[in-house]
């Protein structure tokens, strides 16, 4: 997946995404988010970790349902309901609030040391760099329609919280809710795209002017994903990762593998004359797993595999 994420990819994903999340919404509404469920594995199990919070303290932790599940699909001895370690040998949940911040500071990490997705960053941006010209007429035009759509955007996001008003009140029905939001959330991304793709337009003329610096480019890229909402750390884990496997080691850690759909783990850059740092050069794919432990009493540790 490459590191130029705009909202034309959120719109597809979103897009793809959008029946799901309506019938789950319908079928089994949840009242809490959680950033890892469907991309944490059990390790001992091959199960998905389910995530929960505690009525009782608000306590938010990851944890393997497979004893849980099996509980519904058939009946256990009461005798043996309370054994620890019966049924998954993962008996010692994961502290969700560390658990999400040590996967996304991790995979973020990876990204910014990675020499593959700082090649994919420069071939964007000068493919961006080599847009025809925009005259000035054109630009104000570009510039006027983007102000206009950004007042549609504002409306847009005024209805959402009417409409989230409206179901804290109780003025609309669980079923109405989440199809209703859906739909607002879609006409936003659609007019979130065509003001990217106009700005890029613009950009465009900017990039004639000035050669880019596409260091800085890959940079701010990297920042802008350091203000995604929880929700969209969630999607954009879900591209980058194949998933992540999670191993109780003893009982105060676990050790997350956490597994890229591209080898960009401690990949390199080779160039050709040894004496220069210049010129020609070759990358040389790194690990596609890195693997971060975990600890009861906060705090990690990484290392490639």
């Amino acid at each position: 997946m490459p590191l130029y994420v705009g909202y034309k990819l959120w719109q597809k994903v979103e897009a793809t995404k959008k029946r799901y999340k309506e019938r789950r919404s319908i079928e089994n509404p949840q009242k809490h988010f959680y950033m890892l469920t469907g991309t944490l594995r059990c390790s001992h199990c091959g199960n998905k970790l389910s995530g929960d919070t505690r009525p009782k303290t608000g306590k938010q932790v990851y944890f393997c349902a497979k004893k849980s599940r099996d509980w519904v699909k058939e009946k256990i001895l009461d005798s043996d309901k309370w054994k620890r370690g019966r049924v998954c040998a993962m008996i010692r949940s994961l502290n969700l609030p560390e658990t999400d911040d040590i996967v996304w500071n991790a995979v973020l990490d990876v990204m910014t040391k990675s020499v593959i997705l700082k090649e994919q960053v420069k071939s964007k941006t000068f493919e961006q760099f080599g847009k025809a010209r925009l005259d000035e007429e054109q630009t104000n035009s570009a510039k006027l329609k983007i102000k206009n759509l950004q007042k549609q955007v504002t409306k847009l996001n005024e209805a959402l919280a009417l409409v989230e008003t409206n179901r804290i009140l109780e003025r609309v029905s669980s079923e109405q809710y989440p199809l209703i939001k859906a739909n607002i959330t879609d006409e936003r991304i659609a007019l979130e795209a065509e003001i990217e793709q106009i700005q890029e337009e613009i950009d465009g003329v900017a990039r004639h002017k000035k050669w880019v610096d596409w260091v800085g480019t890959f940079k701010d890229q990297i920042a802008n994903q350091k203000k995604f909402t929880p929700e969209q750390k969630k999607m954009f884990l879900e591209g980058l990762l194949t998933g992540i496997d999670v191993r109780l080691v003893d009982a105060k850690t676990h050790e997350l593998t956490i597994n890229f759909q591209l080898p960009i783990v401690n990949d390199t850059l080779e160039y050709l004359k040894k004496d220069k740092k210049s010129g020609s050069y070759v990358v040389h794919e790194g690990s596609r797993s890195l693997v971060v432990e975990q600890f009861t009493d906060r705090g990690s540790k990484k290392k490639d595999v």
